[in-house]
């Protein structure tokens, strides 16, 4: 929950320095941290995934096998750096880029073992205050010194200071695993790399999935196509972010679950799934219909062409946050070549996509490729499940989720002369009742009610 109120905080201060900043600048920016972050795989090797599982897998080797990681990491890192450099040609904003990529990337093998031990009210924490830090830089730079440069400045700040927050967050709050007192061998470097190879595989995928179509964008478009599409897919970064937490506690759970030998894991990953759709489905739904009341609120007169970007961006969250659960499930068994297989997959295709549809559309062919491509994944992952596991992603569910989400459309645009705070209470309970009235509402929901319940209970006492 702490999370999630300063990822809200920091909506409005982004919106203010996508205001302060003007298109070119707005665009160059959103380039080079786009360009940067198809390198941070390199600098982390796959290595915080893998070790999310292995704190829990093998407890007793925790200790060796996080301090080999973070060697790897240190080494990876600057050897990133100089290839970031090389390839886009050595400039100074393009170094400091670098540097928050890095820092912010390296930081994330500590949030993930913090995860993987099921203490994740402690990486909450780290975000809020990460995103406390972040807010108050950026609306410096907003006051006192709107450019480009300032900008640059803030996130090889903020980078660095995840990274350091991070370590510091570790070594004080999880007593029960440290680095070895003892350095790695050749034999922990090589084990450790062996192991985390086919995770990094899935990162370097996943990551030029997601980053590629800013850079292809710059590429095939204008600076101008990059601002537009960055501007909506601000909000999209800070749900795939909640997504990406609410995923990464997941997976630590079906982690536990099977390494305590149950037989349930699967049963729990389609609630999740169910669960995921009822939340996001409605938001979506909310994203796309007033997406130009949203764009408007935020940015003014300035980004109100980036709304069909955003409406084609809001429908893709709901395919994400569905994929997300299913990948957890595929890690959890250590399936983790079929993510390989995938995202390998989506991501020829997203290329593919984007190169026919970026110059004649930019930012908006941009989205749509995104969205077809998690389609794709969902659809592939889905299959793989039933194949595997006998467990089916489309269950009686979806039929009355559907016929809300219907009454719901109809209601928006009966209310849509009303103010849009109105409009979004009428959908919301709209889809609320009628899934009521349908069957919607499953026997167990009330005792998974009463489990979250007894669950914020206890992490308000820690």
């Amino acid at each position: 929950m702490a999370t999630l109120v300063a990822r809200v905080i920091s909506i409005p201060v982004i919106a203010l320095l996508v205001r302060v900043l003007d298109e070119q600048a707005f665009g160059q920016y959103s380039y080079l941290v786009g360009f940067t972050g198809l390198f941070a795989p390199l600098a982390v090797l796959g290595l915080p995934a893998y070790m999310s599982r292995e704190v829990v897998q093998q407890r007793e080797r925790a200790p060796m096998l996080l301090k080999t990681a973070y060697v790897l990491e240190m080494v990876f890192s600057a050897v990133t750096v100089l290839v970031m450099l090389g390839l886009g040609g050595f400039d100074w904003l393009l170094f400091l880029c670098a540097v928050g990529t890095v820092g912010g990337a390296t930081s994330t093998l500590f949030q993930n073992a913090i995860i993987g031990l099921n203490r994740s009210q402690v990486t909450a924490a780290v975000q809020v205050v990460v995103s406390l830090f972040n807010n108050l830089l950026f609306l410096a730079v907003v006051f006192f010194k709107p450019e480009l440069t300032a900008a640059v400045w803030v996130f090889a700040l903020v980078g660095v200071f995840q990274h350091l927050i991070g370590y510091v967050a570790f070594r004080r709050y999880i007593k029960e695993v440290w680095f070895a007192r003892d350095w790695p061998g050749l034999s922990d470097y090589q084990a450790v790399l062996r192991g985390s190879l086919p995770y990094l595989a899935v990162s370097l995928l996943a990551t030029l999935y997601f980053r590629i179509d800013i850079v292809l964008l710059e590429g095939w478009s204008t600076l101008e196509q990059v601002a537009r599409y960055s501007a909506a897919y601000k909000f999209m970064e800070i749900g795939n972010l909640l997504i990406g937490l609410v995923g990464g506690v997941f997976f630590a759970e079906l982690s536990n679950l099977y390494a305590k030998g149950r037989q349930d894991v699967g049963r729990v990953m389609q609630r999740g799934v169910r669960y995921i759709v009822l939340i996001t489905l409605p938001l979506a739904v909310c994203a796309s219909f007033y997406a130009r009341d949203i764009l408007y609120v935020f940015y003014g007169d300035k980004y109100l062409q980036s709304e069909p970007i955003l409406q084609m961006l809001a429908w893709t969250s709901v395919l994400l946050a569905v994929r997300n659960l299913q990948g957890g499930l595929v890690l959890t068994y250590n399936y983790v070549w079929i993510q390989v297989a995938v995202f390998g997959g989506s991501t020829v295709l997203n290329i593919g996509l984007n190169y026919l549809l970026i110059p004649s559309w930019g930012g908006l062919g941009a989205g749509a490729a995104t969205l077809i491509c998690e389609a794709a994944n969902c659809l592939a992952f889905g299959w793989f499940i039933q194949l595997k596991f006998g467990l089916p992603m489309v269950e009686r569910w979806l039929f009355p989720t559907l016929l809300a989400l219907g009454a719901m459309l109809g209601v928006l645009h009966l209310a849509a002369a009303l103010p849009a705070v109105a409009g979004l209470l009428l959908g919301v309970v709209t889809f609320g009742g009628v899934l009521y009235l349908v069957g919607g509402l499953l026997p167990e929901d009330s005792e998974t009610l009463h489990t979250l319940m007894a669950w914020f209970a206890r992490e308000r006492s820690k």
